[in-house]
């Protein structure tokens, strides 16, 4: 049973409904990397379940049903959930160090010649790119960008106001490694991850407070077995699945998280792209279920699409 079926038969939250809620916010902190809650190391299925329970208690435990109503089926009171978490991800995060860093540097990179706003390559998210990489957006992990040797040579930050202007000595700083940090990623950045970047390269705070990864996002959510007998489950479950998925659903993994516009590109055989995302999200919480699959099973699930052969 869907979400959106126990909705219509219910009338309040049940287990699938919270389920869907749970999904969309491990799928908007892997799509905008949003830090986990004070206090956790990443966002497990626990942590997006306590957040939940907080968004219900914050909104009031008729949201869903709010949102129900505008709903006609699984598709639209599925997007109508991931938009009501994002958006509560979005106003959490600006308050963040991050958060706070991201306003900062687009006042000074927008002063700064080389810079180039690339949000309309995100599909609205803010990005910054650089003169000279046209429409290329880097998907790779930011933690390799800190790598770029000439962040070493940048001095530390010492002391970063929290209100006011930012001292001329600060801002060449920051702006000098997101130059770096630009040109080592050869591509357009979403400001988010920019900013994180900078968090975590000038030690602007506890860096487990909010990245809460060793750099391997989607590896920190999934997980990894510890064993080899919960290897040996992930695999049976990851090969399960894959059974279930097309080939094209199996690429459409690796792309799930990234917005519209990004998708489309890399997927371009696909006609209309943001249905069959939608569709495939639906597909994938169906296939996980209630009770979740075992440690690892998305990780070996992705392994195995990475390697597919390219589309010709």
């Amino acid at each position: 049973m869907s979400a959106f079926e126990e909705m219509r038969r219910d009338g309040r939250v049940g287990e699938q409904t919270v389920e869907l809620f749970v999904w969309s916010v491990s799928a908007a902190v892997r799509r905008h990397r949003y830090p986990p809650p004070t206090g956790s190391a990443a966002w497990t299925h626990a942590v997006c379940l306590e957040w939940v329970i907080d968004l219900f208690d914050k909104k009031g435990h008729d949201v869903a049903v709010r949102l129900f109503v505008h709903a006609v089926d699984q598709i639209s009171f599925a997007k109508l959930v991931r938009r009501t978490v994002e958006n509560e991800l979005k106003d959490q995060a600006k308050a963040t160090t991050a958060g706070k860093l991201r306003g900062r540097m687009r006042t000074l990179l927008g002063k700064e010649a080389g810079f180039v706003d690339a949000t309309s390559l995100f599909g609205g998210d803010p990005a910054w790119t650089l003169e000279g990489f046209g429409d290329a957006i880097y998907l790779g992990d930011w933690a390799d960008l800190l790598y770029a040797p000439a962040l070493k040579l940048i001095e530390p930050i010492r002391e970063l106001n929290t209100a006011g202007p930012t001292s001329k000595e600060n801002a060449d700083k920051l702006v000098t490694a997101a130059r770096v940090i630009l040109t080592e990623a050869g591509g357009a950045v979403r400001d988010q991850v920019l900013a994180t970047a900078l968090v975590k390269l000038f030690e602007l705070e506890v860096a487990e407070m909010f990245l809460g990864t060793d750099g391997n996002t989607m590896a920190a959510i999934e997980g990894s077995a510890r064993s080899p007998e919960q290897q040996v489950e992930a695999i049976e479950a990851g090969d399960r699945m894959i059974m279930e998925l097309s080939t094209d659903e199996l690429r459409g993994l690796l792309v799930l998280e990234e917005s519209d516009a990004v998708a489309a590109v890399l997927m371009p055989h696909i006609p209309n792209i943001q249905d069959f995302l939608e569709a495939l999200r639906v597909k994938l919480q169906n296939l996980i279920g209630t009770d979740g699959v075992p440690l690892g099973t998305l990780t070996h699930v992705l392994n195995y699409a990475r390697h597919l052969p390219d589309v010709h």
